[in-house]
């Protein structure tokens, strides 16, 4: 990302559920484009098509972490 002027991250929708005892999942509809060298592009999904992705998180003391992704597919060559 050093490269990048700008990252967007866009989440079209978003779902969080707690599976059992310290465990839980977040479901993204989610594209991220970014400015560099005065243009603007998708690196991960796009507007008319999101990329699904799932973050599976656990809970340590009283904070939750992601310990796993899934889901996050590069886009090469899909400038706006």
């Amino acid at each position: 990302y050093a490269q990048f002027d700008d990252v967007t991250i866009h989440v079209e929708w978003m779902e969080v559920e707690i599976l059992e005892k310290g465990l839980g999942q977040a479901v993204l509809l989610t594209w991220v484009t970014v400015k560099w060298g005065g243009e603007t592009g998708y690196i991960v999904g796009n507007a008319k098509t999101p990329n699904r992705v799932v973050f599976t998180l656990a809970k340590e003391g009283k904070q939750w972490r992601v310990v796993k992704t899934e889901g996050v597919e590069p886009v090469e060559g899909l400038w706006l």
